[in-house]
């Protein structure tokens, strides 16, 4: 049997170092742990709108449901309401676990939690209907552990599997645990592994993106900012919502070819 990759990552970022930073982080807000990153009205308005335009348009009913980087659980939560037969939440981070379990201890069916960091998942050959990604690939900037990690995916999946990752024309890292791929980059590696590619669906917010990114801009030149992935301070917050709410038209018209994207694909028949 190979051995699984290393998943340390190249650089500064340790997958599981990161993430439990994260986890630490949500567990101090005083509300919304469900977004793991700034808490702001732009990334308020991208969670209401991803969970209308994608996560509440998967057919998940009666079906064995996984999520490989669960986060916080708020993913498989949503999903809950839609009567799946069984939820399965996997994540690098067991500081993250330990949040996900606290926020969803209410929810039915419960969630069933595992630790891995993805290229050895502990589930048997097709064990789950659908599996899903959130913002999760694009982390894993290494050509070798980002194939690893799709090749169990796609592994212990026997229909459907989605890829949710903010993609790119053209590869792009800017930072150590970023890498935006082109959607032919996901074609191509989940066609090795058995699927293809039958829907493409763009999130569609480039307007309200950019109008948020130029206002941060402004504020931290006059001292205004997030940190520590809490809340904005209340000036530059309502200031950003005004404007967010004066942006969201603009989402509808303006085209995308990139961003927060969703990828379906089904297992080719006659695939092992």
């Amino acid at each position: 049997m190979p051995r699984s990759p290393d998943t340390r990552q190249a650089g500064s970022y340790d997958p599981e170092t990161y993430w439990s930073r994260v986890a630490a982080d949500l567990d101090r807000r005083d509300d919304g742990r469900v977004v793991a990153g700034i808490d702001s009205p732009y990334f308020r308005y991208q969670r209401g709108r991803f969970v209308s335009r994608f996560l509440s348009s998967i057919d998940v009913q009666g079906k064995a449901i996984l999520e490989v980087g669960c986060g916080p659980g708020g993913n498989l939560t949503v999903l809950a309401g839609r009567g799946p037969s069984r939820l399965v939440g996997v994540d690098v981070s067991a500081a993250m676990l330990a949040l996900a379990r606290k926020e969803t201890n209410d929810v039915r069916p419960p969630i069933e939690f595992l630790k891995s960091n993805g290229s050895d998942l502990p589930l048997p050959d097709r064990a789950m209907d659908l599996s899903l990604t959130v913002t999760v690939l694009q982390h894993n900037p290494d050509v070798a552990v980002f194939e690893a990690l799709v090749s169990e995916i796609c592994r212990v999946t026997s229909d459907q599997v989605i890829l949710i990752e903010e993609t790119a024309q053209r590869q792009v890292s800017r930072e150590p645990q970023m890498m935006r791929r082109p959607v032919d980059v996901y074609r191509a590696v989940c066609a090795k592994n058995g699927y293809r590619l039958v829907q493409t669906d763009y999130l569609r917010t480039r307007a309200t993106f950019h109008v948020d990114r130029v206002i941060n801009g402004v504020g931290r030149r006059v001292g205004l900012r997030a940190s520590g992935g809490q809340r904005a301070p209340r000036p530059l917050w309502e200031v950003l919502a005004v404007a967010n709410a004066l942006a969201r038209p603009f989402d509808e018209v303006v085209p995308e070819t990139e961003g927060l994207t969703r990828m379906t694909f089904s297992r080719v028949e006659g695939r092992s």
